[in-house]
């Protein structure tokens, strides 16, 4: 499954609960399980944009060879 789509669904949860978003992340254990998925986040897209620009340089590397 991509990421992608997880977060597709992550936002669909927050659409669904925005009327009392306060309630849901704080005593929905779905709630509390998307908050801590939200802040796992900031890692793994630190950890992609990394391997895109060492994969921008490696392609720029060989394509001025």
């Amino acid at each position: 499954m991509s990421a992608l789509h997880n977060i597709k669904k992550s936002a669909t949860l927050i659409k669904e609960n925005i009327e009392d978003v306060e309630t849901f992340i704080t005593e929905n254990p779905k709630g509390k399980k998307l908050l801590r998925y939200y802040l796992k986040l900031e890692e793994a897209f630190g950890i992609e944009n990394s391997e895109l620009l060492q994969n921008s340089q490696r392609l720029l590397e060989k394509t001025n060879a």
